[in-house]
């Protein structure tokens, strides 16, 4: 809709209403993302995986944050690893190989 606040605003009050909901949070932190404010987006996404440990696009969406936009590459690694299993665990055989050649590359 090109009303980036609005929709934060939004999405922030369905998750006041519904704390527990995986799909809420994680929108919540897209949008978070989409705004530019990274820290506020990673503190949603450990939401989203206090909610839901084995959601593998939680973790990985947390990792590149981290990667990307907050420079702790420790954390990082640590989720992207951790979303390489969970997919892999899902039979996503082909985003678990994308995330293991980014772990390659990282490590190089």
């Amino acid at each position: 809709s090109g009303n980036l606040q609005g929709a934060v605003d939004y999405l922030r009050q369905s998750a006041y209403s519904k704390p527990d909901s995986v799909q809420v949070q994680f929108y919540l932190g897209l949008a978070l993302v989409d705004s530019q404010r990274y820290q506020e987006a990673c503190d949603i996404f450990h939401e989203v995986i206090r909610i839901k440990p084995d959601f593998a696009d939680g973790h990985f969406v947390l990792g590149n944050l981290y990667l990307d936009k907050i420079g702790d590459d420790d954390k990082a690694l640590t989720h992207l690893r951790k979303s390489e299993k969970l997919f892999a665990k899902l039979g996503d055989y082909h985003r678990a190989a994308q995330i293991r050649q980014k772990l390659s590359s990282r490590s190089s």
